[in-house]
């Protein structure tokens, strides 16, 4: 199955994990270790945002470890989005 594929999957299922006035806007698949996916989704409200973890069989990770590196990898692929000119490779960022 495709990410593209998975994150479809795992986005249908988190909604039944929205409290009342949340709504999901985001699924970021992760893979801190392999083979293991990790899907943090975000859900937001008027209150703010909440993030959920999930495994790949859409059930929610306690195991504050693996959250925590599955968080640290989404974060540190965004910053290298950010440093590399924002998909532009050949015009890369040297500081803030």
């Amino acid at each position: 199955m495709a990410v593209s594929e998975d994150v479809a999957r795992i986005a249908a299922a988190a909604g039944r994990f929205a409290r009342p006035g949340e709504r999901l806007v985001g699924v970021l698949p992760t893979q801190p270790f392999e083979g293991r996916r990790v899907y943090l989704c975000a859900f937001e409200s008027a209150e703010g945002r909440t993030w959920l973890a999930l495994d790949d069989a859409s059930e929610p990770i306690a195991e504050r470890g693996l959250v925590r590196e599955a968080a640290a990898l989404a974060a540190l692929c965004e910053i290298a989005g950010e440093s590399a000119g924002g998909g532009h490779l050949d015009q890369p960022r040297t500081g803030p």
